[in-house]
């Protein structure tokens, strides 16, 4: 039950208004491909959305080549879910049974 931001897949590559998004925004997953984001990367978007909006790091491997690693980067996604429920406070906490396979 994730949604993802833009809704859609146009352009390409979007560029995104991170403070604008503030309000809409629970939770922000930056993806080790095809871009690597790194600690730095973190830390701006922590910096634009504020500290009450959780910023994840994933592994773009499994969430990023459709197909070949499509069913094992769902069973990863719904690990992240499980841990990031642990980890974030109860109100931004995605519930991983929202996640099915």
């Amino acid at each position: 039950n994730w949604q993802t931001l833009p809704a859609t897949d146009e352009p390409r590559y979007p560029q995104l208004e991170l403070a604008s998004l503030r309000d809409e925004v629970d939770l922000v997953l930056l993806s080790s491909e095809p871009y690597p984001f790194r600690d730095r990367h973190r830390a701006l978007v922590q910096a634009e959305l504020g500290s009450a909006v959780p910023v994840a790091p994933v592994a773009g491997d499994m969430l990023s080549w459709y197909g070949s690693r499509a069913i094992a980067g769902l069973a990863y996604l719904r690990r992240c879910a499980r841990r990031l429920a642990q980890e974030l406070p109860t109100e931004r906490s995605p519930s991983p049974g929202e996640l099915s396979a």
